[in-house]
């Protein structure tokens, strides 16, 4: 069994926080597209 804890959380929510950090951490360079919202979801 994995350590991670299960969140309760909107799906909207968890995307957000994923392309924060992409965008934190200078994923993507400036100017690319980003990801859509379906495939960051899936």
């Amino acid at each position: 069994m994995t350590d991670e804890r299960i969140r309760r959380e909107s799906v909207s929510d968890q995307v957000f926080a994923r392309l924060r950090d992409r965008i934190l951490s200078g994923d993507p360079a400036p100017g690319t597209e980003l990801t859509a919202e379906r495939d960051l979801a899936g």
